[in-house]
């Protein structure tokens, strides 16, 4: 049973949810931009009734009444501006009822433009400054409340957020471990490697691979959720914070490493194809590293590449060329391993390309060199037939190095390894330009 149908559907759903998620932070980005902007209104009507609270306080200290009138312009232009923005503060209807049935603004615009002067008015001036005593503890409770009201819509649509990302996730982590409980490498095998063998040397590799993959998606998943956590707190200062919108492209920028991930996955997954075409070989190779990164690092191996910039590209399969590597790259940290079970200073693998004439012929040579536990000459004479592996039994196959053979034989290349037991392993791959 082919697998391309699930490929196809998984992928489909896994870049669906990626776009949800990307909408989600645009979102998430306008709501942010919005919460600034009410904050911002906030204030300049905080600051609006700062003013008028000090001229009025100063008009009657020096029984200046009579000016008490005309405040009565500046704050009929503060009960606009006080409106308009609990109309943009998408406060739920009880709160702004609440608030403006508490706030009486009619009644001291009133009592200013009463207010004359004289014994009589003593009564209204202790009347007016009670009111707007009341008026600026209220407006400090509405400035808290809208703060409040933009932070909560804001961590709700991050919520959204992150639950789009554990789908993402899972999803991914459901199509590994369907693909790999569907792998069946129980088969006898072709020693001439036919296409059966070579497609169960790509899942046997890509089995080995489902465990590394599953822990980047999971750094990367909780750097995502770390990220929208600080982005959480920074919203709480209540102030213009650009780190935010910075931290917010992190969290996509990191859910576009989970589609290359996966898109890496998928490409290894994928059936031989037989078409041709120019293929740049240093691109493939950094692919291939890129996929094995996190197992390279986990194990302490260092790796050495020398790969010179614009290097001519050689006709070839893009996809048999990757399981090549992917194939050697394995075989080569196995090799370290089993000399270095932890971190050693010589724990490391060299990658070299280069090009060299051959008769009236331009080759590109690959060199793969590992400072492993090595193998003898006895060994070194067995590694392609297809029941021979230097793996523990239960862990190898026996596979990959005939199917690079024949890759390589494919590609009108040759493949040649030495090795010295306990040394070294060298691992060279010639391929013709034309």
């Amino acid at each position: 049973m082919t697998l391309k149908k699930p490929l196809v559907i998984t992928l489909s759903l896994t870049l669906l949810l990626l776009v949800l998620l990307l909408a989600l932070g645009i979102m998430q980005q306008m709501g942010l931009r919005h919460r600034q902007q009410v904050v911002a209104e906030s204030e300049k009507v905080l600051f609006q009734y700062a003013i008028i609270r000090e001229h009025l306080i100063e008009s009657i200290l020096a029984g200046q009444t009579a000016n008490l009138a005309g405040l009565a312009g500046e704050m009929e232009s503060f009960r606009q501006n006080l409106t308009t923005l609990v109309a943009r503060a998408d406060l739920p209807a009880e709160s702004q009822l609440t608030f403006l049935n508490q706030v009486d603004l009619s009644g001291i615009i009133l009592l200013l433009r009463e207010t004359r002067g004289g014994a009589a008015d003593a009564d209204k001036l202790r009347q007016l400054q009670r009111e707007t005593r009341l008026l600026g503890e209220r407006l400090l409770l509405f400035d808290r409340l809208v703060s409040g009201q933009a932070q909560r819509n804001l961590v709700g649509v991050q919520a959204v957020v992150i639950g789009v990302l554990a789908l993402v996730v899972g999803g991914l982590l459901g199509a590994m471990l369907l693909f790999y409980r569907r792998l069946d490498l129980g088969k006898p095998v072709n020693p001439l490697v036919p296409p059966d063998l070579f497609r169960a040397s790509q899942l046997s590799a890509l089995g080995e691979l489902a465990g590394e993959v599953a822990h980047e998606i999971n750094d990367l998943s909780n750097g995502m959720i770390n990220y929208a956590q600080l982005l959480s707190d920074e919203l709480a200062e209540c102030g213009d914070r650009p780190e935010a919108e910075k931290m917010l492209g992190k969290i996509i920028g990191a859910g576009e490493r989970i589609g290359a991930i996966s898109g890496e996955i998928l490409a290894c997954s994928e059936s031989r194809e037989q078409g041709r075409q120019p293929t740049d070989l240093s691109r493939v190779v950094s692919d291939v590293l890129s996929l094995l990164k996190s197992r390279f690092r986990g194990q302490g191996i260092v790796v050495n590449r020398d790969l010179p910039d614009h290097l001519p590209v050689v006709p070839g399969n893009r996809r048999q060329l990757r399981q090549l590597f992917l194939n050697l790259l394995l075989n080569a940290q196995q090799a370290l391993e089993r000399r270095f079970p932890g971190p050693e200073g010589e724990k490391r693998l060299e990658i070299g390309a280069s090009l060299f004439q051959d008769g009236n012929s331009e080759w590109l040579r690959t060199v793969i060199s590992d400072y492993g536990c090595g193998m003898t000459p006895e060994m070194v004479k067995q590694v392609f037939d297809p029941d021979f592996t230097t793996r523990s039994p239960g862990t190898g196959n026996g596979l990959g190095l005939p199917v690079c053979r024949e890759i390589v034989r494919e590609h009108g290349g040759r493949l040649f390894i030495s090795s010295v037991a306990g040394e070294y392993t060298e691992v060279i791959v010639d391929l013709p330009l034309i």
